[in-house]
């Protein structure tokens, strides 16, 4: 287990016998922090050291497989080149979403976020906005879809419908980023001042 800011050139491993293997398979999770996917230079120099360092470790002549699991923060990030196959095409990327589709009834919905966002105002924790669905459920599911039906918290809510919903209406930025691998922000640029402006 190590960083991808850690030296990982020319790693290998002794066995018993005296026989040294180098690695066939890295497992990599979310390669890029907030910070680094902010800025195209840290986003190059990640991609860089994946393709070169990363994916070289199993030494000449050798394959290695990689897997890796990441979420797109930014346009235009690390995790969003890795999923474009015509960016990337040797990864072969999935990129997967909570909300497949969203409910068709606009109306209902935004009255369960007045009701809930009264609610959470109360302290009462959004119940009358989960009553609110209870009775218009079958109205307000009509046309969504959700990768994963379970993915709820049974304590609180109803559906996972429900659930993505609560999560979109809490902060939409977040929602499309962290759930749907939609940022809606683009990638700042690296501001970098030249002689003549210093």
């Amino acid at each position: 287990i190590t960083s991808l800011d850690a030296n990982m050139r020319g790693q290998q491993h002794t066995r018993m016998d005296g026989s040294t293997i180098r690695p066939s398979l890295v497992l990599l999770d979310d390669p890029q922090t907030r910070q680094s996917a902010r800025s195209p230079t840290q986003t190059r120099y990640r991609l860089q050291l994946l393709n070169g360092d990363v994916l070289g470790l199993a030494g000449p002549g050798e394959e290695i497989a990689g897997v890796l699991t990441c979420t797109k923060i930014y346009e235009g990030d690390l995790a969003d080149q890795l999923l474009d196959h015509d960016k990337c095409p040797e990864w072969q990327a999935e990129c997967t979403k909570l909300v497949y589709s969203f409910p068709a009834n606009e109306k209902l919905w935004q009255k369960y976020a007045d009701i809930r966002s009264e609610s959470l105002r109360q302290g009462h924790g959004g119940e009358e906005a989960t009553d609110f669905y209870g009775r218009h459920r079958a109205e307000m599911d009509a046309g969504a879809v959700v990768a994963w039906p379970e993915r709820f918290d049974a304590k609180k809510e109803l559906s996972a419908i429900q659930h993505a919903m609560n999560l979109k209406l809490r902060d939409e930025e977040a929602f499309f980023a962290e759930y749907q691998n939609e940022p809606m922000q683009e990638q700042l640029n690296d501001q970098i001042l030249t002689v003549e402006q210093v």
